[in-house]
C-alpha cells in the first residue's frame, strides 16, 4: 500500500492474504520474507521519489514502510494483533504516511 493503491484492491489482497493464512505465516517467518521486503519497497520507492525525496532518502523510506506493512500483515495473520479485513486495510492504506510524510525531510 503506497498511498497510490485503491481501497478495494488493497481490500482484496488482504482478504487473499487472510484467506490463505496457514500458507502466508511460515512464508513471512521464512528467508523469503526479506525477499518479499524488498520487492515490495522496490515497489513503493517510485512514489517515494514522487514526493521529492533524493534517491537514498526515498529507498530507507519506502525499505522502511514495507517493513511495517510486513510486521503489521506477520502479527496479523498470526492471531498476535486480531483485527478486521477492513480495519487491517486501512492501517496498511495509513502507512502509506510513512513514504509521504514530512518526516524523511
Amino acid at each position: 500500500a503506497s498511498g497510490r493503491a485503491a481501497r478495494p484492491y488493497v481490500r482484496n489482497m488482504v482478504a487473499h492474504l487472510w484467506d490463505r493464512r496457514a500458507l502466508i505465516r511460515p512464508l513471512l517467518d521464512s528467508d523469503a520474507a526479506g525477499v518479499i521486503r524488498r520487492s515490495l519497497s522496490e515497489a513503493i520507492r517510485p512514489h517515494a521519489l514522487r514526493t521529492g525525496l533524493t534517491e537514498g532518502i526515498a529507498h530507507i523510506a519506502a525499505t522502511g514502510a514495507a517493513a511495517a506493512q510486513l510486521a503489521m500483515l506477520r502479527c496479523w495473520l498470526i492471531g498476535e494483533a486480531p483485527s478486521s479485513i477492513d480495519a487491517m486495510t486501512d492501517r496498511l492504506l495509513a502507512s502509506s504516511a510513512l513514504v509521504a510524510g514530512g518526516a524523511w525531510r
